[in-house]
């Protein structure tokens, strides 16, 4: 699994690599690399392999020096490299850690969206539609997602369509 994990990352790095590099090379003849381009260079971040193998989504974060400017959204892409990736979220805030549901419809992750306090939980259906916030945490969620078991975190929420365990919480919708 790790294997096609790392095999399956490739159509998507090299994909926002094309994406960007154009951008960047048309902007200003050679020269060399400065602190601030480092800096301000766009990252991927955590990325997560559907169950049934044919997504991949992951986070791309944007530095800046403003606070306000900093943003990190999440993009998808099949992991034949059958399409160039596309943005699925968008906004001011950052997204990260995604966890698709067992049945690979649905993708959690966390976000801190305008009007939240605190990063939430969200849930997107990849069919199409608006994120919608699972938790209302006053500390944040943003943990939640971050269980090194395989989809515990779409389960202790209620998301993944399958049998809650013993001992572990009931999640709110």
């Amino acid at each position: 699994m790790h294997h096609f994990a790392l095999r399956g990352c490739a159509p998507l790095i090299l994909a926002l690599s094309l994406a960007v590099g154009p951008a960047v090379a048309a902007e200003s003849p050679p020269r060399p690399i400065t602190h601030e381009d480092v800096w301000l260079m766009k990252r991927p971040g955590a990325v997560a392999v559907s169950p049934d193998g044919r997504w991949i989504v992951a986070a791309l974060a944007e530095p800046a020096y403003d606070e306000e400017q900093k943003r990190s959204d999440l993009w998808i892409v099949p992991s034949d490299g059958s399409a160039a990736p596309r943005r699925l979220t968008v906004g001011k805030g950052s997204e990260g850690s995604p966890a698709f549901s067992p049945d690979s419809t649905r993708l959690a992750f966390y976000a801190k969206r305008e009007g939240d306090d605190a990063a939430q939980i969200y849930v997107l259906e990849l069919a199409g539609g608006e994120a919608q916030r699972v938790t209302n945490w006053v500390t944040g969620a943003r943990a939640a997602l971050q269980s090194r078991r395989s989809f515990h975190p779409l389960r202790r929420l209620g998301l993944s369509g399958g049998r809650q365990r013993r001992g572990e919480p009931q999640g709110r919708r």
